[in-house]
């Protein structure tokens, strides 16, 4: 399970024990949205940066950034 925050973080949480077992952080703005990929291997974070970010979700690794946005991201599928 995955949450979003004012505070401009993303925190990965265990279902099994209510964990936080990751915390995203580092977004210049509010995250508006995000995914897991198909396999729960990747997630896909848009924030109000005008930037979307893909994630390692067991890593906490950016791995990709796509900026080409002229405004806030707040939907993606």
């Amino acid at each position: 399970i995955a949450s979003a925050s004012y505070n401009k973080t993303v925190q990965v949480w265990c279902a099994d024990t209510g964990d936080c077992v990751q915390t995203h952080n580092g977004y210049g703005d509010l995250v508006t949205s995000m995914a897991f990929s198909h396999n729960s291997v990747l997630i896909t974070l848009a924030a109000r940066d005008n930037i979307v970010r893909v994630w390692r979700a067991n890593t906490c690794e950016c791995i990709q950034t796509l900026e080409s946005h002229g405004g806030s991201v707040t939907h993606h599928s």
